[in-house]
């Protein structure tokens, strides 16, 4: 226990680690700026919940508000756990240093479980807390409500977690025995995440069609109460935990047993999957994470022809190898390349059939979840960060700075434009106007090429090298949040100026105000930031590191 609680303590230390290469104001001042943004969210959140917290007690559904609480928190916590499973047990720079100790290989595993563990803890009950709190009061519940929701809450992210390593521990394991384990991982990964995601995307589709067919007051209280029943049946140890927690009785019997009975098949659950979880990482997780650590092996036959290809496509092939060979790397860059489509044919094909939107408006919509899209390319944010301690061979390179990022810019327009394409020819199908198509299109690829300007410029200022895990370069990194955020204050704020501009210039011309504002913004963030980039770019790559 002495081995388990050591290897603990140290990388739940590096995981906060400040970056050093800022000074101590601009940490400071970077995580006031995220802590305004979360008291802004969860700000709205419990608004929400002051506001319509008696709506849902009259309709009798408390319990499932509760248990749909939950799910939000676990969904975020199982769409990432995978990753950060993955990071932290094999494509930790640490993984071959722990093997090599004399500690077994299942307090390994304990240890950094607990450690993913304790991280999304600390994101649920950030989320939960406050929310809990608030509709608590709001609902006048019992006393026992308050420490009862804490186990709730301690609970809400071990159910999926506990999920994604009894997936991620044996997929790394079949991956094991393939040379090219790197790529395969990312793939399977990817996979994973669409699975994961259209199931949810679906879910939530299905629970919003209840009640829906008729404009009838009635039917849509009754539409949402059965949305709410269906989500907490889906989800029956969160929905026994909001049972628990407010002391309803069921099963006929009285409020004490009750809880215990909830509390009992909650927990039986969560045992049980923790337990298959434990076997199955003991038996397999030495093989995986060893396997990791080796180098692809190649027999040579003799024969081989070796072309030789310009400076240029030989540091295309290295940005896309060193992206897609780090399963980290690859599933949060590519993401958006299965996240877009999926929201798209649900927006177009799921609701927008029933509310027969104009083209134009099709179009228009297109065009934010575009914008709002290419603002989520990791891949551009992270340019330099994901060089590591390695930077150091890019700086020696008999190759000019300029050349380097356009090899690397290529990459990015690849990612985003994918996405447009693909995008843009699901909404063609439900909307078949052609020059709205074009129209919407270019604009969105413009956009795509100045945020990636913009994205790389804005790692390049400060590249975190210093990092272990590849979740520490991507998720932990303020280059890749503030940009996310910057974006999302553009697109709203050119949303806010379209309705401004349709209602004080021309009700008629719609279409023309609301491409002419997204053209005109996307022209002046690619020419300032184009230049920006080309300007720059040496300087600052000079003294990176």
């Amino acid at each position: 226990m002495r081995q388990y609680f050591t290897i603990v303590k140290l990388l739940f230390k590096n995981s906060f680690k400040l970056d050093k290469t800022r000074s101590s104001a601009l940490n400071i001042g970077l995580l006031a700026a995220l802590g305004v943004v979360y008291v802004l969210i969860e700000g709205l959140l419990i608004t929400g919940i002051v506001y319509f917290g008696g709506f849902f007690v009259l309709l009798g559904v408390l319990n499932e508000l509760i248990a749909a609480l939950f799910l939000f928190a676990a969904v975020i916590v199982l769409i990432y756990g995978i990753v950060s499973m993955l990071s932290l047990l094999y494509f930790s720079r640490d993984t071959e240093f722990f093997l090599s100790l004399p500690v077994k290989p299942g307090t390994v595993f304990a240890a950094k479980f607990t450690v993913v563990y304790l991280r999304e803890l600390i994101i649920c009950a950030l989320i939960l807390l406050p929310a809990l709190i608030a509709l608590g009061i709001v609902a006048s519940v019992p006393i026992a409500f308050y420490p009862l929701m804490l186990l709730g809450v301690l609970f809400a992210p071990s159910v999926p977690l506990i999920l994604a390593s009894i997936i991620a521990v044996p997929m790394m394991y079949l991956v094991s025995f393939f040379k090219n384990k790197g790529a395969l991982t990312s793939i399977m990964v990817l996979l994973l995440f669409g699975g994961f995601f259209v199931l949810y995307m679906y879910f939530m589709y299905k629970s919003q069609s209840f009640g829906t067919e008729e404009f009838d007051p009635l039917a849509i209280i009754e539409g949402f109460q059965n949305t709410l029943i269906f989500m907490a049946s889906a989800v029956y140890p969160f929905y026994a935990l909001a049972r628990l927690a407010t002391l309803t009785p069921a099963f006929g019997l009285s409020a004490v047993p009750s809880a215990f009975a909830d509390f009992g098949l909650s927990f039986g659950v969560i045992a049980v999957l923790l337990l298959l979880s434990v076997l199955i990482s003991g038996a397999v997780y030495t093989r995986g994470a060893a396997a990791q650590l080796e180098g692809l092996k190649k027999s040579s036959t003799g024969k081989e022809k070796h072309t030789q290809s310009g400076a240029f496509w030989a540091l295309v092939k290295k940005e896309w190898r060193m992206l897609i060979r780090t399963p980290a790397f690859a599933f949060q860059s590519l993401t958006m390349l299965i996240a877009t489509p999926v929201m798209l044919v649900l927006t177009t094909y799921a609701t927008g059939a029933n509310t027969s939107l104009p083209d134009n408006l099709s179009w228009f919509v297109f065009t934010v979840i575009m914008f709002l899209n290419v603002g989520l390319n990791v891949a551009a944010a992270t340019a330099f960060t994901r060089e590591g301690k390695s930077y150091t061979i890019s700086k020696t390179l008999p190759v000019s700075v300029k050349t380097q990022i356009r090899a690397k810019k290529l990459i990015y327009m690849l990612i985003s434009g994918t996405t447009i394409l693909v995008g843009s020819f699901i909404v063609l199908g439900n909307a078949p106007n052609v020059l709205l198509w074009f129209i919407a299109s270019a604009v969105s690829f413009v956009y795509a090429y100045g945020f990636i300007c913009f994205a790389m410029l804005f790692d390049l200022r400060r590249p975190k090298l210093d990092w272990t895990t590849p979740n520490e370069a991507v998720k932990m990194n303020l280059n890749v949040t503030l940009p996310v955020f910057i974006n999302l204050a553009i697109v709203i704020g050119l949303g806010a100026l379209v309705f401004y501009l349709v209602g004080v210039i021309s009700p008629f011309n719609i279409t023309a105000v609301m491409f002419s504002v997204f053209a005109a913004a996307a022209a002046a963030v690619t020419l300032v930031f184009h230049f920006l980039l080309n300007a720059k770019a040496a300087k600052l790559f000079e003294r990176m590191g």
